[in-house]
């Protein structure tokens, strides 16, 4: 059951077979561009502790570009793993299209695609635990528990293939599970305490500390909860609390057209008009989740990009269409411009001690329904949900009634920063709707000295 043993191989025989016809279908005025995205996913859904659905993907797609001096288009082409005479008749066929749509499409000025040869190679694929061993762990550590969650395992690729002579590879294997366990009904029947492990392979002492880790605080979730009183209070923000803040830095925050154009929240963190505070320093670093350092159009990536660096911006993400339109010199970026690993780098505040240094204030796990309420002075709200705590002399004494906070990341990230973690945590992208994705965010614990809650 849910078998993947052998899937890189096939899906790499497939990449083989499309360099043939890469190669040779392209008219001298003309570049084609192939991109590759394949997976073998087991996907199991957890209820009450116990397995109850479980199933496997395995899924190739093809995007087929043409690109000639002014002009691009796109379309995906259905192929499988029949022979390559089937998969080619499909690509031509796409290819003919192509063509009659680019013959009417308008010019593009900021076309621009990677002309240069150039080959990787990179494999991170590790030998899975079996979908069959790691549901027996779950299902055991969460007996007695009302545990709900979500794992996922198994090889990804992503691949590129250009008629001027890039060959690009790239496959690793990943797992995530992601849960909450629920306070014991009807004594507190919509409270849960919720957790996210992930890694390459799955590790079974991880997730049962994980599991039990949970089941000790949805007990504290009994207890009656505090409605608190809007104000600021003193707060120590989860990893992945803290995640969720650094990710909403990726709507625009690093951009090179968005601050171009004035519309990125750190304009004036850009303009030097404020700081973060000296201990915070950010990157986009592809290399540490071994997401690959390339593009769908085959132009690389950095293995990493400094983007604060001792509270100050140093370098934002440039596209090769910003680089083109505003006179820049790319660097890599997507063309979104936002990060698809952001890293947070640790301080020195063992977590372990984190709640004796609040003291007394609110411990936040996880936050909700972020946005923006002044993208100038980088404002954000939102909302605390699950286990989020009242804490006096270092000791959770009860939930709290959701809150709504509305602070800036220039105060929360600046002087009211007081403490970082000395361990940032991996929290991939779980989003799994279309694909899943290369996406994550490392991030450590945040103690903050005063935080606004205005709700």
């Amino acid at each position: 059951m849910l078998e993947h043993v052998g899937a890189i191989d096939q899906f790499w025989s497939l990449y083989q077979g499309l360099k043939p016809w890469v190669n040779h279908s392209a008219r001298a005025d003309e570049v084609l561009v192939v991109q590759m995205r394949a997976e073998a996913s087991d996907f199991i859904r957890f209820n009450h502790g116990r397995v109850r659905q479980a199933g496997h993907v395995e899924r190739v797609q093809v995007l087929v570009r043409l690109i000639d001096t002014a002009r691009r288009v796109s379309s995906q082409a259905v192929i499988t793993m029949s022979p390559q005479a089937t998969n080619t008749t499909a690509l031509d066929d796409a290819l003919i299209k192509l063509r009659e749509t680019n013959a009417v499409m308008p010019t593009d000025p900021w076309l621009t695609w990677h002309p240069q040869a150039w080959t990787l190679e990179e494999r991170h694929d590790t030998s899975a635990v079996p979908s069959e061993v790691a549901m027996r762990v779950i299902a055991s550590a969460a007996v007695g528990a009302d545990l709900v969650g979500f794992l996922m395992q198994g090889p990804m690729v992503f691949a590129v293939l250009s008629s001027v002579g890039i060959a690009l590879w790239h496959s690793a294997s990943r797992y995530s599970f992601e849960a909450s366990v629920y306070a014991p009904a009807p004594a507190a029947p919509d409270k849960a305490a919720k957790f996210h492990v992930a890694g390459d392979t799955f590790d079974a002492q991880a997730v049962e500390q994980a599991i039990q880790a949970a089941k000790q605080q949805a007990q504290v979730l009994i207890r009656p909860a505090m409605e608190l009183t809007p104000g600021d209070y003193r707060v120590w923000l989860a990893p992945a609390a803290s995640a969720e803040l650094l990710g909403m830095l990726s709507w625009g925050g690093f951009s090179a057209s968005a601050i171009k154009t004035g519309q990125s929240p750190l304009n004036a963190l850009e303009q030097g008009q404020v700081a973060f505070a000296p201990a915070v320093h950010l990157a986009e670093a592809l290399g540490e989740a071994q997401a690959p350092l390339f593009d769908g159009d085959g132009v690389p990536r950095a293995r990493a990009i400094e983007l604060v660096s001792a509270g100050k911006l140093v370098n934002t993400l440039i596209s090769s269409r910003s680089a083109i339109e505003f006179g820049l010199k790319a660097n890599g970026a997507a063309s979104h411009e936002a990060p698809e690993v952001g890293v947070m780098q640790p301080g020195d505040l063992p977590a372990s001690s984190a709640l004796d240094a609040l003291h007394t204030g609110i411990s936040i796990s996880n936050l909700w329904y972020l946005n923006f309420s002044d993208r100038q002075r980088c404002a954000i709200t939102g909302m605390t949900r699950f286990a989020s705590l009242w804490v006096e002399d270092g000791i959770a004494q009860a939930p709290i009634k959701p809150m709504r906070f509305d602070d800036s990341l220039f105060e929360l990230l600046g002087p009211q920063l007081e403490a970082i973690e000395s361990e940032s945590h991996w929290l991939p992208d779980t989003d799994s709707y279309d694909w899943r994705s290369w996406g994550a965010v490392r991030a450590p614990g945040l103690l903050i000295r005063k935080m606004r809650f205005a709700l």
